[in-house]
């Protein structure tokens, strides 16, 4: 306990989220699926963002408050996000590459905003049936209004490059991130 908050409980809640995601949610079979990186990082920004919620749950409940005042006020959790991974001590991660660091930070930040504002809509089912109808890209995530209108992202199409092509290059492979 560091400042009269409960450390230790608060990630046994988030670790039991997971533990209860792979039990009810099949969270281990749908990891397998293939997908691209951004539909994986969208996967991802939903399981931790389920797991930070129930952790703010467990310490709003601890204070005395209610998850559900918090969650219909998306303001009140991006106001206290916003200093976050400097206040966490995070130095090392913060000094990563922007391409390890952002994915990682917006899968537990992000990730909360989205399930906050699924579970402003209907409480906890609304966050669980997210994971049968899982968001398709990390702009369901920033933008849950076009996860909720069933929005699919923009498929983009990159053009020839003829250029490569005479040099010898043949891509291997493509990927949305």
């Amino acid at each position: 306990s560091r400042n009269g908050i409960d450390e230790g409980g608060m990630v046994l809640v988030h670790e039991l989220v997971h533990a209860l995601q792979d039990q009810a949610l099949g969270l281990g079979v749908t990891y397998e699926q293939e997908r691209s990186i951004d539909a994986g990082n969208a996967f991802h920004a939903l399981v931790e963002g389920d797991a930070t919620l129930a952790m703010i749950g467990y310490l709003a409940e601890r204070a005395g408050g209610d998850l559900a005042r918090l969650t219909s006020h998306p303001e009140i959790l991006r106001a206290a996000l916003e200093n976050a991974p400097t206040q966490a001590g995070a130095g090392e991660l913060m000094s990563a590459p922007p391409i390890v660091r952002i994915p990682l930070l917006s899968a537990y930040f992000d990730g909360l905003l989205f399930c906050a504002s699924l579970h402003a809509r209907r409480a906890w089912p609304s966050v669980d049936r997210a994971f049968t109808n899982l968001p398709a890209s990390s702009e369901q995530v920033l933008h849950p209004e076009r996860f909720a209108r069933g929005e699919l992202p923009e498929v983009v199409t990159l053009p020839a490059l003829p250029e490569l092509a005479a040099a010898g290059v043949t891509p291997l492979t493509d990927d949305t991130i």
